[in-house]
């Protein structure tokens, strides 16, 4: 299954993705002067439609960020997030945009006398739902291309699983004030020994401790992975690290294999990591 997260992207990747698609996805609508457009010049249309699409995803990237932090710790898969998004856009977008129009009239070649009169009669909540129903395509177009973009491989972060170097290259362990720990202390949690698996949310970490609790902890996985080197545990998979002593049974099902946690949590092995952890149960 392809994982979906709101890692930052490589500079390129997003000048692409928030300039360069929205723009070419705005080029019909400007080279055919749709919608209000149809009052200005060629030129204009297309940088008028060219900034309505730009903004447009700008401020639902900017209202997902926004969301997440709050909605992720329950779960919440990104898809709804990013439809959420792209609707508060529409409602913000339907006050804002019609001063951007006025804006642009001065540009105008044939605009009705009257036009912005009527456009202003209107309630707000009809407003709203014209926007809605002008940017049905633009919404499916989005929450298509965010989806994939949110596939697409972060910013390259330190090889997991390995201690930092210092300056003479011998190894050395993460410093005992790291953000990881800071972050646990802050939650009265101090001693290491406590933590019986960790999984990677996002910008997040879910710690699993001993006593059942679940806490939510902002911090790059590997960094906290670097912290519990000490322990007697394993990373199993790019998202999950368990404490041998936590581990109930083990399920094969074909080229598939399953931990399962003394505190019934299930939690995959890949293939990449299968051979790290039957190694790891041999040294038991």
């Amino acid at each position: 299954m392809l994982s979906m997260s709101l890692d930052r992207k490589p500079w390129a990747t997003r000048l692409a993705f928030f300039l360069g698609c929205p723009i070419l996805l705005s080029l019909p609508l400007g080279l055919f002067q749709a919608g209000f457009a149809q009052h200005l010049s060629l030129q204009v249309s297309v940088f008028f439609w060219a900034f309505a699409w730009v903004s447009t995803w700008l401020m639902s990237e900017a209202f997902l960020r926004l969301i997440h932090p709050v909605l992720r710790p329950w779960n919440i898969a990104l898809i709804p997030e990013i439809v959420l998004a792209n609707m508060l856009t529409i409602i913000a977008y339907s006050f804002y945009f019609p001063p951007i129009m006025f804006l642009f009239a001065e540009h105008a070649t044939s605009l009705p006398p009257g036009y912005f009169d009527n456009r202003t009669d209107r309630g707000s909540l009809e407003h709203v739902l014209m926007m809605a129903r002008s940017g049905l395509a633009g919404l499916i177009a989005w929450v298509l291309l965010r989806s994939l973009y949110a596939m697409l491989p972060g910013e390259a972060a330190r090889t997991p699983d390995q201690p930092h170097s210092s300056g003479d290259g011998t190894a050395r362990q993460s410093h005992p004030t790291s953000k990881f720990r800071r972050e646990l202390s802050a939650k009265g949690i101090a001693n290491l020994d406590r933590i019986i698996a960790l999984q990677a949310s996002d910008h997040y970490v879910n710690v699993y401790l001993d006593d059942g609790r679940k806490e939510f902890i902002l911090s790059r996985f590997s960094d906290a992975i670097s912290d519990l080197s000490a322990q007697d545990g394993l990373r199993i998979h790019r998202s999950y690290w368990v404490n041998r002593r936590a581990i109930d049974r083990i399920e094969r099902d074909g080229p598939a294999l399953t931990i399962h946690l003394t505190n019934d949590l299930a939690c995959p092995v890949s293939i990449k990591y299968q051979g790290y952890f039957e190694h790891f149960l041999a040294q038991a």
